[in-house]
C-alpha cells in the first residue's frame, strides 16, 4: 500500500469519529492524535491546539496499525532509508526528526533519498539492510535494483541458479597474477571462445549486477588512487553492518594501497558458464613494489557481501546482533569482548564459512592460488576491527589440500623434512604489537618439540584488493596438524583445545576430564597414583607446558591457550609421540615476556612473581593435574630442572636477543604501515612523521622483550623456590 493510501485510510477513520466521541458530550473536541496527557474516570485526555481533547481508542488503533510510530513520531513520507532499527521497527530521519518506516509505504524509485542521491551507475561498493550502495562524485549513493535484464545479486546472499561447466575452458589472461611497474600502456587482454564477463569489485561475474562484457583491453594502473571501498567499514552504533560491537573505531580517510582484482568467466550460448578465474595484480611504482616484494603477500578475494552483509557477512555484527540487542536477553553491561556475544563475527561453524580465492606471492611472484573457505578466527579478538581468519582447503572449492610450503621452515618433528601439505591454516592479525610476541617465543621453543607450538611466518594481506595489514601465516589445531608434525594418522588423533574437543570422540574428552578429576581427588605423592598419571600422560610434556607459562609470565593462562593430543591407534615403533599418552601444546603468547593488560604490581615484568599469580588458578580445569603433581618430590625435582633449561637453553638471553633483532629488522616497517592503515579517524600528521614516532614506539617494544629475556633468569628459579620450597637434590 502506498503512503498516500495509508494516510487516506487514517483520515477517513478519523473523519468518521471526529464529530462524535465520548468527550463531545462533556464539551470537548475529539483528539486528532493519541498523545495521552492524563487519564481519569471519563477516559484518556490529550491537549491539542491549546485545548483539552478526548482520545478515541479505535482511532488510535487504526492510526497505530497504519503508522506504527504514531503518536510519538510521524511516519516517513519521502524516505525508506533505515537509519536505525529496534524492537518496534525501522526508523528513518527526515525534516530534522525521527520517523517510522512503514514497509512498502514509500514508493520512491530512488530509495536512498533524501539523504543520499541515487547512483548513475551500478557498481556496488557495499550492501546493508537498505540496499546496495555505490560511491560517485565523492559521496555515497543508492543503487536502484534492476528488475529485468542483466545479472543481479539477490538478497540474503542467495544467488540465481548458475550452471557451471567444470570442464569448460575459462578466459585466458594475457598477464599472470603478480607485480607490475605502473607504466603507461600497461593493458590486460582476455581471450575465450564465448562471451567474457568480468568484474573489478571482487563480485562473482556469473551473478553480479556490476559484471561487464569484455570488449577490449583493460587498462592496468595503480588503483591506490581510487577511493577506498571496504576500507571505509568502521564502527557504527547499533548497526548490523558495524565491524565492532561498541569499540568506537572510525575508518581513516587516507587512501589505502590497492591491488587490481579481476574475476572473469566465459558465458556460452547455452547459458552455462566456465569456472570463474580470479587474479590479483599489484601495479605500483618500483619503490612500492620493492617494499611488497620483501615479504610474502596474500590476496584474499571474496564477494564483499560475504564479509559485510548484515545477514551473510562474517566481518560485521549482523542483524542477529540488532535482534539480540532489542530482545529480552540482552545485557548492556556485558563486555563486548566476551566470545559468547551474539553477532555474525562471533558465530562459528561451517554455516559461517564463506568461499574465497587465496593467492600467495613470494618475491613478487605468484606461488600458490586456489579456491578456499574462510571463517573468522579467535575468541575476544573477533570484536577487533582487524580480524583473523581460518583458511580451509576443501574438495567442494576445488582442491582438498594446500600442496605447498605455506609456512617456510616448518618441519616434521621426526624426519626434519619441510611440511608441504596442509588442510587448513590461519591468518592471524598482527595489527597490535602484542601480536609480535608469538613468533619470537615460538622460535625459542622450536627446538623443544616435546611441547607442541604453531609455526608461523609473517605476511601482508590484501582483502578484495585493499591493503589490510600484517598477518601471520600460522598453523592451526587439527588432526592434520598433528599428522604433519608428529606422524600420527589423522583418523587416530584425539585433540582437545581450551577444554573443547577438536578431533576424536566424546569418549576422548571424557577420558581427559576423568584424568583431571583423578588428579584433583587423589594423593599424587603416592607411587601408585603417580605411576597411573605417568602411564596415560607424558609428564615431561606437561612440565614443559607449565614451565614455559610460568617462566614467560603468560598472563591469560593457564586455563586457556593450551591443547592436548594423543594417538588412539596402535603405538608406532620409533615414534615417541605416538605411544598413546596425552601430550601438551601451547599457543598465543601475546601477553607474555613482560606484557600485561593488568598490573605487575610496581615491578618490571621480568621480576613479577608469576608463580604467586598462578595459585589463584591452580584448581581450575585442567590445572589440578599439574598443581597436585607438584606435591610429588620426584615431579618437582624434574620441574626445577626444566626451569633451569628454560633459562639456559630454551630462552637463553643471547639466543633470544638474536631472534628479537631479526624480527625487528624484518618487520618494523610493516607493523608501522599496518598501524597507519588502521589509524583511528583522521591523522593529524604525515605518514613520514607518523612512521618516525611509531618506529620508535615499536622499537621500544622489541627492546622490552630483549630486556625480559636478559633479566628473567635472575628471578624465575628463585620465585619458584619461594612458592614451592627448596628442591630435594637427592
Amino acid at each position: 500500500m502506498k503512503k498516500s493510501t495509508i494516510l487516506s485510510v487514517v483520515l477517513a477513520v478519523v473523519g468518521k469519529t471526529m464529530a462524535d466521541c465520548w468527550s463531545s458530550a462533556l464539551g470537548y473536541q475529539c483528539c486528532k492524535g493519541c498523545s495521552v496527557i492524563s487519564e481519569d474516570a471519563d477516559g484518556k485526555w490529550g491537549f491539542e491546539d491549546k485545548h483539552w481533547c478526548g482520545i478515541v481508542d479505535d482511532v488510535c488503533k487504526e492510526i497505530k496499525e497504519s503508522c506504527w510510530s504514531l503518536p510519538d513520531y510521524p511516519c516517513c513520507k519521502t524516505t525508506s532509508l533505515v537509519v536505525s532499527s529496534d524492537a518496534e521497527g525501522d526508523w528513518g530521519y527526515e525534516d530534522n526528526q525521527w520517523c517510522g518506516i512503514v514497509k512498502d509505504a514509500v514508493n520512491n524509485d530512488c530509495w536512498s533519498l533524501p539523504h543520499y542521491q541515487c547512483c548513475k551507475g551500478n557498481v556496488v561498493v557495499q550492501s546493508d539492510s537498505n540496499g546496495d550502495w555505490g560511491y560517485e562524485d565523492g559521496q555515497w549513493c543508492g543503487i536502484i535494483k534492476k528488475t529485468e535484464g542483466g545479472n543481479e545479486n539477490t538478497q540474503n546472499g542467495e544467488k540465481p541458479n548458475v550452471s557451471i561447466n567444470a570442464d569448460a575452458v575459462p578466459p585466458q589472461f594475457s598477464m599472470e597474477s603478480g607485480f607490475y611497474e605502473n607504466v603507461e600502456g600497461l593493458n590486460l587482454t582476455l581471450n575465450s571462445e564465448g562471451t567474457i564477463l568480468y568484474t573489478l569489485d571482487s563480485t562473482d561475474p556469473t551473478t553480479s549486477s556490476t559484471a561487464k562484457v569484455y570488449e577490449g583491453p583493460i587498462k592496468m594502473y595503480d588503483r591506490s588512487i581510487d577511493e577506498n571501498v571496504i576500507s571505509k567499514c568502521e564502527h557504527i552504533d547499533k548497526s548490523p553492518i558495524s565491524i565492532t560491537l561498541q569499540t568506537n573505531y572510525k575508518a581513516s580517510p587516507v587512501l589505502a594501497d590497492k591491488a587490481t582484482v579481476i574475476r572473469a568467466v566465459t558465458k556460452f550460448e547455452d547459458g552455462s558458464y566456465s569456472p570463474v578465474v580470479t587474479k590479483t595484480f599489484l601495479v605500483m611504482n618500483s619503490e612500492q613494489l620493492k617494499f611488497y616484494s620483501e615479504i610474502p603477500i596474500v590476496s584474499l578475494v571474496t564477494e564483499p557481501s560475504n564479509l559485510f552483509d548484515k545477514d551473510t557477512g562474517i566481518y560485521v555484527t549482523g542483524q542477529q546482533y540488532i535482534d539480540w540487542m532489542n530482545g529480552p536477553d540482552y545485557n548492556p553491561a556485558k563486555s563486548e569482548w566476551d566470545s559468547d556475544n551474539i553477532a555474525n563475527f562471533y558465530s562459528k561453524g561451517k554455516e559461517w564459512e564463506r568461499p574465497a580465492s587465496f593467492t600467495l606471492f613470494e618475491d613478487g611472484k605468484e606461488v600458490k592460488s586456489q579456491n578456499v573457505g574462510i571463517r573468522i578466527k579467535g575468541a575476544s579478538t573477533r570484536n577487533s576491527q582487524v580480524k583473523s581468519f581460518n583458511i580451509y582447503a576443501r574438495k567442494e572449492y576445488g582442491e582438498s589440500k594446500f600442496e605447498y610450503e605455506i609456512i617456510k621452515g616448518n618441519k616434521n618433528i621426526n624426519d626434519g623434512k619441510n611440511i608441504t601439505k596442509y588442510d587448513s591454516f590461519s591468518l592471524r592479525a598482527c595489527a597490535w604489537f602484542d601480536k609480535m610476541r608469538e613468533s619470537v617465543v615460538q622460535r625459542g621453543l622450536k627446538e623443544s618439540p616435546i611441547l607442541a607450538t604453531f609455526d608461523n611466518n609473517k605476511s601482508l594481506v590484501f582483502i578484495d584488493g585493499e591493503f589490510w595489514g600484517l598477518y601471520e601465516l600460522i598453523e592451526r589445531a587439527s588432526a592434520n596438524y598433528i599428522k604433519s608434525n608428529y606422524d600420527i594418522p589423522k583418523d587416530n588423533v584425539a585433540l582437545i583445545k581450551n577444554d573443547e574437543l577438536e578431533e576424536g570422540t566424546d569418549a576422548d574428552l571424557k577420558d581427559f576430564q576423568d584424568l583431571v578429576k583423578f588428579c584433583k581427588n587423589n594423593d599424587l605423592t603416592k607411587e601408585q597414583n603417580y605411576n597411573y598419571v605417568a602411564k596415560v600422560m607424558d609428564l615431561d610434556s606437561l612440565i614443559y607446558n607449565y614451565a614455559t607459562g610460568l617462566y614467560l609470565g603468560v598472563w591469560d593462562w593457564p586455563n586457556r591457550n593450551y591443547l592436548v593430543y594423543r594417538n588412539n591407534g596402535e603405538p608406532i615403533e620409533g615414534n615417541p609421540y605416538a605411544d598413546g599418552k596425552w601430550r601438551w601444546g601451547f599457543f598465543d603468547f601475546d601477553y607474555s615476556t613482560g606484557l600485561t593488560y593488568d598490573s605487575f604490581g610496581g615491578v618490571k615484568g621480568y621480576a613479577h612473581d608469576s608463580f604467586r599469580k598462578f595459585q589463584s588458578k591452580k584448581n581450575e580445569f585442567p590445572t589440578p593435574i599439574f598443581s597436585r603433581l607438584m606435591k610429588n618430590k620426584k615431579f618437582y625435582k624434574r620441574f626445577a630442572e626444566v626451569m633451569e633449561i628454560m633459562a639456559e637453553e630454551v630462552f637463553n638471553p643471547e639466543k633470544m636477543k638474536k631472534i628479537v633483532e631479526e624480527q625487528k629488522a624484518k618487520y618494523l616497517k610493516y607493523i608501522v604501515k599496518t598501524d597507519w592503515r588502521w589509524f583511528n579517524g583522521t591523522p593529524k600528521m604525515s605518514f613520514e612523521s607518523f612512521s618516525e614516532s611509531q618506529g620508535e614506539y615499536f622499537t621500544g617494544g622489541w627492546d622490552d622483550m630483549t630486556e625480559f629475556f636478559e633479566n628473567r633468569p635472575k628471578y624465575a628459579y628463585d620465585l619458584m623456590v619461594k612458592n614451592y620450597g627448596a628442591v630435594d637434590k637427592e
